[in-house]
């Protein structure tokens, strides 16, 4: 395996490339029937990625075969925010750089033609990671069929698409991409016996998925209160028997004798070798330390829209999660790349971001490790939150958008710390080394935490550490979902 932008290209990558320019030529030529489009959610984790490649290559290689290819929303110049897709990408050759005979991917920017309109070409759409078509993917035709043909989702079901041919949400399991694998496993295990290799679907997409599980389960981590599931060991018995990486259990590899199993993925051992490129994924993963404040905020990053106790009342919200604790965050100093200490610059970051994505609520959630107190030792896994709520920025400001402002940063902070168990909200103290710097401390209480300059800036936030770290985005979203329909209706126009 290989972590090079510039990997030779596999059978799997040969295959995106030849979808890639198949779909854009029949795009040209007006005819979208007979294609299936893979989609992720907007963050564009390995999930996400490595599902959508995996359903498209599946769906077009095995019997009855369609013909399908991913579409990427990640734009082309952030794709490079994600080390860990990189690694997994180049571990199952497929280069991120342009190859000589044209690109590999199908971005959102390379679509010839709206969105919305690829719908009424005839294309359909296979959702993964997520369980409701996008908006902009959305038709304004009420003659169109609803497009969507499959949904394989770990996530509270939004209740859409029921019509879906395939429609697998399953909750609780650690990764979307275990329930791709699940539902192709028989069809690709028959045509492995087939032992005609033009039938096999690439061995390197084994590897692709295993990526996903590895990173959505802590590296398959077993024991109570984990995310693995039976469904994911399941998955990943099958693909690692099948990679290259299974390939050496039976050769004269470092794991020659040793054989992966379920049972000996619930008691917690693990092939050295996945283990290691589990090590491999989450240091990239991981590695965010130069990243300015506006690429933490996009590169895991999903928006929605939720509504007040009336459903014509409705806020935008966007929630980012980042690997990096806020002691860290707070304490860079790197003016090469414009990265100075303390709140006033974090908030000042955060507030162009929410300019930029026209957005009503931030949602900043951590996660990260506490240095280790011993060698060896991984430290103690933490979550923080960050929640900021801001005054629609017309010009002037008004006292009713900033009083409105107030009311929901109110019922906002009320519903977090009246959530319980969930989240178990704790008042926030700043973690090592941060704890040090007495007036990056202070910045706190007048960034954040002073009425009096938070409405004369028109936005109003609060910080917490929260005590249950094994609660994510896909509690916390629909959290604030629910705390946001609470909230009685403006009485002017929508919104703030």
């Amino acid at each position: 395996m290989t972590n090079n932008s510039t990997a030779t290209m596999g059978r799997l990558a040969t295959f995106l490339q030849d979808q890639r320019k198949a779909f854009l030529q029949d795009l040209q030529d007006g005819n979208g029937q007979g294609w299936v489009v893979a989609m992720g959610n907007e963050a564009g984790d390995l999930d996400s990625l490595a599902s959508s490649i995996a359903y498209s290559t599946l769906s077009s290689t095995l019997s009855p075969p369609t013909r399908s290819l991913p579409l990427l929303l990640t734009p082309k110049k952030y794709m490079s925010l994600r080390p860990e897709n990189i690694l997994a990408l180049n571990s199952a050759l497929i280069p991120t750089q342009q190859s000589r005979d044209g690109e590999i991917f199908l971005h959102l920017e390379d679509l010839p033609i709206d969105p919305a309109e690829l719908a009424r070409k005839g294309i359909k759409f296979a959702l993964v990671d997520h369980n409701s078509l996008l908006p902009p993917f959305q038709s304004t035709d009420p003659s169109l069929k609803d497009p969507v043909v499959a949904i394989f989702d770990h996530h509270a079901d939004d209740g859409n698409h029921i019509h879906a041919s395939s429609r697998l949400i399953q909750i609780p399991t650690g990764s979307t991409t275990s329930l791709v694998t699940t539902y192709f496993k028989d069809a690709w295990q028959r045509a492995i016996q087939s032992g005609d290799e033009r039938l096999e679907p690439p061995s390197e997409l084994a590897t692709l998925l295993l990526s996903g599980i590895l990173i959505d389960t802590g590296a398959l981590k077993a024991g109570p209160d984990v995310k693995t599931t039976k469904t994911d060991r399941d998955a990943a018995e099958f693909l690692y028997r099948i990679s290259e990486l299974g390939a050496q259990t039976t050769g004269n590899g470092s794991n020659s004798g040793m054989t992966m199993t379920v049972e000996s993925l619930q008691a917690g051992r693990i092939p050295p070798d996945l283990t290691e490129f589990a090590k491999k994924l989450f240091e990239a993963k991981n590695d965010v330390s130069e990243l300015t404040t506006h690429e933490l905020l996009l590169r895991d990053y999903k928006e929605y829209t939720m509504h007040t106790s009336s459903e014509s009342d409705t806020l935008n919200v966007g929630l980012s999660t980042v690997p990096m604790g806020l002691s860290i965050w707070l304490s860079r100093n790197i003016p090469a790349k414009g990265i100075t200490p303390g709140w006033q610059p974090f908030v000042s970051a955060l507030d162009e971001w929410m300019t930029e994505r026209n957005i009503d609520i931030a949602g900043v959630l951590t996660s990260f490790n506490t240095p280790p107190k011993v060698v060896g030792d991984k430290g103690k896994h933490k979550r923080e939150l960050v929640f900021l709520v801001r005054s629609r920025q017309q010009q002037p400001i008004t006292d009713a958008s900033i009083t409105r402002a107030e009311e929901i940063a109110d019922a906002l902070t009320a519903g977090i710390n009246g959530a319980g168990p969930i989240l178990d909200a704790q008042v926030w103290r700043p973690h090592k080394p941060f704890h040090k710097n007495e007036e990056l401390v202070q910045g706190l209480e007048d960034e954040l935490m002073d009425v009096q300059e938070a409405r004369q800036a028109g936005r109003f936030g609060c910080v917490w550490r929260q005590g249950n770290a094994a609660s994510t985005r896909k509690q916390v979203a629909p959290l604030v979902k629910d705390i946001i329909a609470s909230i009685p209706a403006s009485t002017g126009s929508s919104g703030l």
